[in-house]
């Protein structure tokens, strides 16, 4: 709410009432609602963890929808935050990012959880792929880590450590900037891997606790 008064005075001396004329009003930032498919929830169901003698066991890919609807065109950025720092263990996610390269960066990396001894199993990644689309047209995905947008590499989000990347999406034949949206819809595929069976004891059942939470910011 801006609250502006202007005071109107005499000078001189002169024997007239002081007048205040008041400016009030509200902004009201544009209502946009995010969404995610299947509640959010990612199943990757059940591992033998005799299976898993790969110092890197990668698990099947998944996907995920998200959208984002707005009542009125709004410039928005996203990024996420990992709920579970404590349950990752660095790894080496293949064919994470976008471009299929391995995800070997802790920063875009989540914890996916412990064993009954507190370590950590493992890690998953979180990544746009394909191209976004808003208001029905295909568009860029950018990425912008202190003030400057740019054509984003891996499409990946980093997990709120250190520096936020935010991402956001740009025309494809426009500047590289974020573009206002009414509608966004784009995929998440989450990869995954754990450790081996030799590195991590896994004699108990481990329960998979990743828990991650995509933060949207209006620009």
């Amino acid at each position: 709410t801006a609250l502006v008064s202007i005071m109107l005075t005499a000078s001189a001396g002169a024997a007239i009432d002081d007048n205040t004329l008041q400016v009030t009003g509200t902004v009201t930032p544009a209502s946009c609602v995010p969404a995610l498919s299947d509640g959010g929830i990612v199943d990757f169901g059940n591992t033998i963890s005799e299976k898993l003698t790969q110092k890197d066991n990668q698990l099947p890919p998944k996907t995920l929808t998200f959208t984002i609807n707005c009542g009125h065109a709004a410039k928005v950025s996203l990024h996420m935050v990992d709920n579970n720092t404590a349950g990752h263990r660095l790894m080496v996610i293949k064919n994470a990012y976008h471009n299929d390269d391995d995800n070997k960066e802790a920063a875009y990396q989540f914890g996916i959880g412990k064993n009954s001894k507190g370590d950590a199993v493992g890690a998953y990644s979180v990544t746009i792929v394909g191209s976004p689309v808003a208001n029905r047209d295909a568009t860029n995905v950018i990425v912008s880590a202190g003030g400057v947008w740019g054509d984003s590499q891996t499409h990946a989000f980093t997990n709120g450590t250190g520096v936020h990347a935010l991402l956001s999406v740009a025309k494809p034949d426009g500047e590289i900037v974020p573009m206002a949206i009414n509608t966004l819809e784009m995929t998440l595929r989450i990869n995954a891997a754990v450790a081996s069976n030799t590195d991590v004891e896994m004699t108990d059942a481990i329960d998979f606790d990743g828990s991650s939470t995509i933060v949207m910011t209006y620009l």
